[in-house]
């Protein structure tokens, strides 16, 4: 069963019907350590090793594909690349600066099917009993997003974004690749509903999780954007 709450869409431009919005209430985060262990169970003739290098293949395999220029299509998803950015005139050549190669991700329809044929919603009342962080905005294009370049500012829209002063507490960016963690040293502005940073500098590009971690009565609360973000 699917869980879902509706929160409060703050857009002051929005419509009487979309006052409020639903969001899925994910139960928790499966890893691939999870997914190896799933598998694992499910299938008892093959060991967890197994799956580990077939896994550690497909993805080998897949890079390669794309490197090469080639769309990948596989029963989870169709993966290939597109060039953002234009070009004043025929002559002009690829620039770093203006240019970036993108890869693209698209669920297959066998999946998409699985979801629209056998996912089944239900209602729960949400309650913020740890960080909630609704949406990010970039105040240099001015749009609510998921892309955000290196030095930029970024607004946290959310709740219970403020606790008490601690070390610990703050924005945190998590490398999905490395793991390695950045605290946000330029924080401009902290409230409980809104928190704005400039994007560290020395960020390596990459996908990351976004973090604010709070002290609320010397406990440790964590919340996550319930999306990957793109810093460039």
């Amino acid at each position: 069963m699917i869980k879902y709450y509706l929160h409060q869409n703050k857009l002051t431009t929005a419509k009487e019907e979309s006052r409020y919005l639903a969001r899925i209430k994910s139960h928790r985060n499966i890893s691939q350590e999870d997914l190896l262990s799933i598998m694992a169970h499910k299938n008892t003739t093959v060991s967890r090793q197994d799956i580990l290098v077939v896994m550690d293949l497909l993805e080998e395999v897949v890079g390669e594909q794309l490197l090469q220029g080639n769309m990948v299509d596989t029963s989870i998803a169709r993966f290939s690349l597109s060039v953002r950015g234009g070009f004043s005139n025929p002559q002009e050549d690829l620039s770093s600066d203006k240019h970036k190669l993108h890869l693209n991700a698209q669920p297959s329809n066998k999946l998409v099917k699985l979801i629209d044929t056998e996912a089944r919603l239900s209602r729960v009342k949400h309650s913020a009993i740890r960080p909630l962080i609704d949406r990010l905005y970039d105040m240099s294009s001015q749009e609510y997003g998921e892309e955000f370049s290196r030095g930029t500012l970024m607004e946290i829209r959310g709740s219970m974004l403020k606790g008490e002063d601690s070390d610990k507490a703050g924005v945190f960016f998590i490398h999905r690749e490395t793991g390695v963690v950045t605290k946000v040293t330029l924080v401009y502005r902290c409230l409980p509903a809104s928190v704005l940073i400039a994007v560290p500098d020395d960020l390596v590009p990459g996908c990351y999780a976004l973090e604010v971690r709070i002290q609320d009565n010397g406990v440790k609360k964590v919340g996550r954007y319930y999306m990957d973000i793109s810093v460039v």
